[in-house]
């Protein structure tokens, strides 16, 4: 599969599970959890699958109804709304600060980047980490 935007083009290796329904921010958290060999079905929770809704962990639920919009939450209650996805991963990743909450251990790897990425200070800045994750993944 091959993403293509005005910004860049990735190619993205068989096991990554998107879409290009998929928004960006999705997108960028499936490359990661792939890279971790993680599952996102404990983090991005569809409501067109109601047997995945069940997570004591914070998680994304992804509605559908006129128009696709995102709500944040834990232990399956989810009362944070937005239509912004890349709010909605950054919501989810301070849930885990806000209730002192421990990682999920399926998908600890990508919550400590996620945790580095968005609540650490850089000896970088924030664009040449991403850089330097897309380069060491070979998505360039």
């Amino acid at each position: 599969m091959v993403i293509t935007t005005t910004f860049y083009t990735v190619k993205l290796k068989e096991n990554i599970s998107v879409t290009d329904s998929d928004p960006i921010a999705f997108r960028a958290l499936s490359i990661i959890l792939a890279y971790f060999k993680e599952s996102k079905q404990y983090i991005i929770v569809d409501t067109k699958n109601p047997k995945d809704l069940r997570s004591p962990w914070p998680s994304i639920l992804v509605c559908h109804d006129s128009v696709t919009y995102f709500k944040i939450g834990l232990d399956s209650n989810h009362l944070i709304r937005t239509a912004n996805s890349l709010e909605a991963v950054v919501i989810w990743a301070g849930l885990f600060h806000l209730f002192n909450i421990d990682f999920y251990q399926g998908t600890k790897k990508t919550n400590e980047f996620f945790d580095f990425l968005l609540f650490k200070k850089f000896a970088v800045s924030g664009e040449s980490a991403v850089r330097t994750l897309i380069k060491k993944l070979q998505l360039a």
